[in-house]
């Protein structure tokens, strides 16, 4: 049967039916293609989590996920913070072991059920001590959800990880801005932060009850940017370990360095001219964890001690009197001390009078960073330090040229900064007042390779007179007299 013949109605029947069936046919494909299997499924709801190591006694810990069998971290340090790990949603278990042990011999350290919501950020933090079985320190993991927002500033959220700290202040030195106030053991300032200035480097001050336990230099932080700041370790560790009281700052990209994570130097100059000989302590802590150490016996004036490393900034030095029991006799003096970032060491000077009712010349410790600067060839590097408890300000013109090279306050060192002085080679030392001249010394011919603090001490117009104490890194280079 053929088709019908063009301009026939039977012809224009054909086509409208030819039609129709195209139609169907096109609507047919475009519907299983809707409705196609190949399709792809909406994304699994995930979860980034993360773990901190803060348990000073636990070592570098293996963190398992789920079972003993998915090991998810491996050899975390003391002190570090992992990469984020995306996970799905739901309760997972997160075991904590000893780092290389055997889950099927040993015992986990901590085991703790986390809940992954969708979309959250999570930070788990392994803390307290694995050797407690006390309630108040033993090992546990805490887990924060993170708060990272777009903030013009940076922002500080404190947590008190300190396992045998009381309850803490942190500040900022520089304003006195509060980041937590009176945080209990393992409490923290809240999710949300605290103002914090970008781009510029802070003191954070640590205090218990209005005692300064330390100061840490925070870093450079960036704005829009959330930090943790956790206060770690133990107040009763010894600041000659690395492992004391510390600050641990981690950000949305992990751990933020401290601007310093080395050991700094400290020693001790007796310039205080009516105390006599004494043994020379080091203390650290508050309450029962309380410490303290013998670093030197037997400091007479005039003496400087050997340096001592540590890794805390702030210390208490004591000065007992010879051959006395600290635990059972108290000290002749005893007084806080920073110990600086800014230089590889810290001196710290004994000076004023013991034996005074004026409280203007009276017994203190104040201490200077070893901050010689850039040295000179054929020049060394000296700090004036005026120790002397009766004179006030005093000024400094070496060579006796008519030039002052040095103003310093009493107890306090040169506002100049280090001086540069011809090595090798006596020159006069004119010291001066706002009432005239107060003496003349003749300066000790100095090394070109050492650095030198010119301490002006003694008792003007009284024993022991008024004299000129110079100390290198190598200790005292002993008394020059007036001419």
């Amino acid at each position: 049967m053929g088709l019908p013949d063009a301009g026939t109605k039977e012809f224009d029947m054909f086509k409208r039916v030819l039609i129709l069936a195209f139609a169907a046919l096109l609507a047919g494909l475009v519907v299983a293609g809707c409705s196609s299997d190949d399709s792809e499924a909406p994304p699994e709801a995930t979860v980034k989590i993360r773990v901190v190591n803060a348990s000073p006694d636990g070592g570098a810990i293996d963190v398992y996920i789920g079972t003993t069998a998915d090991l998810w971290l491996e050899n975390l340090e003391y002190g570090k913070a992992s990469t984020y790990l995306s996970r799905g949603t739901g309760t997972v278990d997160l075991i904590i072991y000893e780092a290389g042990a055997d889950p099927l011999l040993l015992p986990a350290y901590v085991i703790e059920s986390v809940e992954l919501a969708a979309g959250a950020s999570l930070t788990s933090l392994v803390a307290g001590l694995v050797q407690s079985g006390d309630d108040a320190d033993k090992v546990r993991l805490i887990t924060y959800s993170d708060n990272f927002q777009n903030s013009p500033t940076a922002r500080a959220r404190v947590v008190h990880a300190g396992s045998d700290a009381p309850n803490l202040m942190v500040s900022i030195g520089q304003t006195g801005q509060v980041l937590g106030n009176n945080l209990e053991r393992w409490a923290e300032s809240g999710r949300a932060g605290n103002v914090y200035d970008a781009g510029v480097t802070q003191d954070i001050v640590v205090q218990a009850t209005g005692n300064q336990i330390t100061t840490f230099r925070a870093p450079e932080l960036e704005a829009q940017k959330d930090y943790y700041f956790f206060l770690i370790g133990l107040i009763s560790g010894d600041p000659l370990t690395n492992e004391p009281f510390d600050l641990l700052i981690v950000g949305p990209g992990g751990t933020v360095p401290l601007e310093t994570t080395e050991s700094r130097k400290i020693r001790l100059v007796h310039a205080s001219p009516d105390v006599g000989v004494v043994d020379y302590y080091v203390a650290w802590g508050l309450g029962d964890s309380f410490r303290r150490t013998l670093v030197k016996d037997k400091v007479a004036y005039g003496d400087a001690t050997v340096y001592g490393e540590m890794w805390i900034r702030q210390v208490i030095i004591e000065m007992y009197s010879v051959g006395a029991d600290p635990d059972l006799v108290a000290p002749l003096f005893s007084q806080s001390v920073h110990i600086y970032d800014i230089a590889p060491s810290t001196t710290a000077f004994a000076a004023g009078l013991a034996n005074t009712t004026d409280t203007e010349e009276t017994l203190r410790i104040f201490s200077l960073a070893d901050d010689f600067g850039v040295t000179i060839t054929g020049t060394l590097p000296a700090i004036v330090v005026h120790a002397c408890p009766n004179l006030e300000s005093l000024a400094v013109d070496f060579g006796d040229d008519g030039t002052v090279e040095a103003m310093a306050d009493r107890f306090a060192g040169n506002t100049e900064g280090s001086i540069g002085l011809p090595a090798d080679t006596k020159r006069p030392m004119v010291v001066t007042n706002k009432s005239g001249l107060v003496d003349v010394f003749t300066t000790p011919a100095m090394a070109e390779n050492k650095q030198f603090y010119l301490i002006l001490t003694g008792i003007k117009g009284s024993a022991p007179v008024f004299s000129l104490l110079s100390v290198n890194q190598d200790g005292s280079q002993g008394f020059t007299v007036p001419d």
